[in-house]
């Protein structure tokens, strides 16, 4: 399903896009987030969300986020995944 709505802004990205797709959060189940198509084939989450959970729940939690780049944006450092 894509929702095709005047200019919303990607979950992930943020950027302004005409059409985002639905996808439920796989670090945060309960989050719903709206993706453009970019961002939805590459499965990526949001680079704030993978920092939180880094912190909540260990490296381990986001390892695979971390190792495939799987955010948009700079690498996340290992001193943001520390609380």
């Amino acid at each position: 399903m894509i929702t095709n709505q005047n200019s919303m802004i990607c979950t992930v990205c943020q950027k302004h896009k005409h059409q985002l797709r639905p996808r439920k959060s796989k670090l945060n189940p309960g989050m719903q987030m709206y993706l453009c198509n970019d961002c939805f084939t590459n499965k990526y989450e949001p680079r704030w969300l993978v920092i939180l959970v880094g912190q909540d729940e260990g490296a381990a939690a986001v390892q695979d986020y971390l190792l495939n780049h799987k955010y948009v944006g700079e690498e996340i450092p290992a001193v943001d995944l520390v609380k």
